[in-house]
């Protein structure tokens, strides 16, 4: 296997996915998990493996 020439081609695919987002931002799966992704931002990934894990959104308390 050709590991930097696939290295590489993977490297170009994932730029083309980053920069085919649209302006409102899009939806991506990871860890069984959505996350809405934004033009020039980082999509969850291997990094980001810990917090996708342990961290919770809580919705918002209503106040009254």
């Amino acid at each position: 296997m050709d590991l930097p020439g696939f290295t590489d081609e993977w490297q170009r695919q994932r730029q083309q996915l980053f920069k085919s987002v649209p302006p409102q931002g899009c939806t991506v799966r990871y860890l069984d998990k959505d996350f809405v992704v934004y033009p020039d931002t980082f999509w969850p990934f291997a990094d980001s493996l810990p917090l996708v894990r342990h961290f919770q959104v809580r919705p918002p308390r209503l106040q009254g």
